[in-house]
């Protein structure tokens, strides 16, 4: 009996991880940098920064392809909704 729980367990497990996997960025050698970029700009987790990234990128474009809704909508480092604390100090990516 136990090991049909395992099997379900393990099943489950790699559900979990193909899901996962198709929303993963690899950023390779760039890692370091990312990590000390979020710290600076104050963000908790990694989908804030990125989100926040994509959001600057979309301003900084004059016209170009369609943008999703919400890279429009998203935290800005003033936003007071925002979790982590830290602030950008005004300064442009």
């Amino acid at each position: 009996m136990a090991s049909a729980k395992d099997a379900l367990r393990t099943q489950r497990r790699r559900e979990l991880d193909a899901r996962r996997s198709r929303s993963r960025v690899r950023l390779g050698s760039s890692l370091q940098g990312w990590g000390k970029l979020k710290d600076q700009l104050g963000f908790s987790l990694h989908s804030q920064m990125a989100q926040f990234l994509l959001q600057r990128y979309a301003a900084s474009v004059p016209t170009g392809p369609a943008r999703p809704q919400s890279w429009t909508t998203l935290p800005t480092p003033s936003d007071p909704g925002r979790t982590g604390g830290g602030s950008a100090g005004g300064r442009s990516l």
